[in-house]
């Protein structure tokens, strides 16, 4: 089988799963260069296809790759054999990046006020508002980018995230002090939805709902809540359509304002929602309802956002008499 071949089986795998499109992306990515590199060696003839994958990512280790990235290739490389060649992978034992314990860092409530003071929209979106949410919400970027408005239940104050982390659906609580401004937004891209419609211009549908729904591409309620100014091509379809603005107006937005703010350490949009449970635990709130917010699977996760329980012990140089 060739290259093409077999990146193409890949890549059918990847959409009748309905992998994110950064899946396919990265997964293609690693399937590509693991294949290229073999090109560029001359292995055995006899030499079994675990044995070529553990001397990859044994490359990968001695090259100093952080621990994630060479889990990511393992994971692509692992779906390529099984799904593209069809010769699934029995054991693989590599030299493997450790990846060690760190302590999540979160901004304190101050320095979050502090930030907000200084956020300014950028290219035009509305990026203060975003942050808002992101933080108000605990959302990640892409989540909140992602909200359309049939997410938002402005009667009972609720947002629901869809097909977050693990393709996991939750509902969170909308910070009441958002709901004005979040409805001013809510009412701006209703507009803009009502006249991509009369251009004939969809709205980016999630999987093959464009295909069995059409009119859904139409409908007022699947429009994003932050659209983007100008149409986009679907990177899977080719189709000209109405998609949400991208991350780097949020995440550039977030580090000016880091700067005018004079923090010690810029805040990017993950960052607040590490503030966003933290600031919870800390306040006494029910974990169990946090693990909820964020969407773990696991409450050690969100214990996590707790740091060391060191934090809390007292120094016995104090108990000293002085």
């Amino acid at each position: 089988m060739t290259k093409t071949q077999a990146l193409k089986q890949l890549q059918d795998y990847i959409r009748r799963k309905h992998l994110a499109i950064s899946t396919e992306k990265s997964y293609l990515n690693w399937a590509s260069r693991y294949m290229d590199w073999l090109a560029t060696r001359k292995a055995s003839p006899g030499t079994s296809s675990e044995a070529k994958v553990e001397a990859f990512l044994t490359h990968l280790a001695k090259t100093g790759v952080a621990a994630s990235t060479q889990n990511q290739a393992f994971n692509a490389l692992n779906c390529l054999y099984r799904h593209g060649l069809g010769t699934p992978l029995v054991g693989v034992d590599s030299l493997r990046a450790k990846q060690g314990q760190r302590v999540r860092t979160a901004p304190s409530r101050q320095e979050v006020a502090e930030l907000f003071a200084q956020l300014q929209d950028h290219g035009g979106y509305p990026t203060n508002l975003l942050a808002r949410l992101l933080y108000g919400c605990g959302l990640r970027v892409g989540e909140g980018l992602a909200l359309r408005l049939r997410d938002l239940d402005f009667s009972r104050c609720r947002v629901t995230v869809r097909g977050g982390k693990g393709n996991k659906d939750r509902v969170v609580a909308l910070p009441k002090s958002l709901l004005p401004a979040l409805q001013r937004q809510a009412k701006l891209a209703k507009a803009l939805a009502a006249e991509d419609v009369a251009k004939g211009l969809p709205v980016q549908l999630p999987h093959r709902m464009a295909a069995k729904y059409p009119r859904s591409a139409f409908a007022p309620a699947w429009a994003f809540l932050f659209p983007g100014k100008s149409p986009c091509e679907h990177p899977r379809t080719g189709r000209l359509v109405r998609y949400h603005f991208h991350p780097a107006n949020i995440q550039r937005a977030l580090t000016q304002a880091s700067q005018r703010a004079d923090l010690a350490e810029p805040i990017r949009p993950h960052t607040l929602r590490h503030g966003y449970a933290t600031h919870l635990l800390e306040s006494g709130a029910n974990p169990k309802a946090i693990q909820e917010a964020l969407g773990h699977t696991h409450l050690d996760t969100t214990m996590g956002y707790l740091h060391a329980h060191a934090r809390d012990l007292a120094s016995p140089l104090d108990s000293l008499a002085a």
